[in-house]
């Protein structure tokens, strides 16, 4: 996976760079994050591009630790911001169609003020 700088940015102009993989295959969206020991999943983002919008299942199987994602719409915007439990058999996605997908380590969108609406991808789409 290639890998790139992601800024967030809100809408008072707060901006945020994170270094992300690029999971923008197939095969990418299906790996993740699995298999990586818990210090590469905590200081990684990955930074997921699907090929159309849509309400896309992310689960944490074989992730060692807790972690945050942000669904994106096709213009950038943070539609959905939710934390996600490493030792829970849970699927996730958001009630809004996205094209993009943010995962960093758990707290850290919430520690950066990322939310629902107010933040906009403005770089390393596509």
């Amino acid at each position: 996976m290639r890998v790139a700088a992601i800024i967030l940015e809100s809408s008072t102009g707060i901006a945020h760079t994170i270094i992300v993989k690029i999971a923008d295959t197939a095969k990418q969206r299906k790996q993740g994050l699995q298999y990586l020991c818990e210090d590469i999943v905590l200081e990684s983002g990955l930074f997921f591009i699907f090929p159309n919008s849509g309400q896309y299942i992310f689960h944490m199987r074989n992730v060692r630790a807790d972690l945050d994602i942000a669904f994106i719409d096709e213009e950038g915007w943070v539609v959905e911001v939710q934390r996600m439990y490493h030792n829970k058999n849970e699927k996730y996605s958001s009630i809004k169609s996205y094209r993009y997908a943010l995962e960093v380590s758990g707290g850290r969108l919430h520690q950066l003020g990322v939310n629902n609406g107010l933040w906009r991808v403005v770089s390393e789409l596509d």
